[in-house]
């Protein structure tokens, strides 16, 4: 994460007046709940090591900054991924980030329009534990006070196994059923990682 957030308010500016017209949705940190070994964690992690708090301020300066310059852009919430866990440390991630201060008079869940989360299945590919998933998510979500904002998964794929290690019609089968579930969930977006 940036030490000198003005830095961080330029290259959010410089970003949006670059791609204007061309990006309208901006996601604004990648997976801050995971650490070097690729579990979940809320110590210090592989991709943000620094607290909620820094994390909102980010969010809150990187709406206004965008905003400034596109006003119909719109923020995705810093991803959080480990929803396959049962332990319930992505759902404690994640409503701890949209409740922490940032740093002026509210909190993340007020400079964000969409939450983004990564639905990477559990092994072996189980779609069947999807819906658990993302039930999971919205239920985060209504207690972080945000039941109704667009949910989208924004980075998932088959990984274990590999799509290349499967047929074709075992990968159609399972997009096919990924894609329907997150639909009759509510999940208004999904992009693959990798196909």
């Amino acid at each position: 994460e940036p030490v000198d957030m003005p830095k961080w308010d330029r290259f959010c500016t410089e970003v949006a007046t670059r791609y204007l017209g061309k990006i309208r949705h901006y996601e604004v940190w990648n997976e801050p709940n995971m650490n070097n070994n690729g579990t979940t964690t809320n110590g210090s992690n592989f991709f943000f090591s620094g607290t909620f708090a820094k994390l909102s301020e980010m969010v809150r300066r990187a709406n206004q900054a965008i905003k400034a310059v596109d006003p119909t852009a719109k923020i995705i919430c810093p991803a959080v991924q480990g929803w396959k866990a049962i332990s319930g440390t992505s759902d404690t991630y994640f409503t701890g980030m949209m409740s922490a201060s940032d740093g002026a008079t509210g909190t993340m869940k007020d400079w964000v329009d969409i939450v983004g989360v990564h639905l990477y299945l559990p092994s072996p590919n189980k779609v069947q534990d999807l819906g658990g998933m993302i039930d999971r998510v919205k239920a985060a979500m209504a207690t972080a006070g945000i039941p109704s904002m667009e949910l989208w998964d924004t980075e998932s794929a088959p990984i274990s196994p590999d799509m290349i290690d499967l047929t074709d019609g075992q990968a159609q089968a399972l997009m096919a059923r990924n894609m329907l579930t997150m639909a009759a969930k509510g999940v208004a977006r999904t992009f693959y990682y990798q196909y």
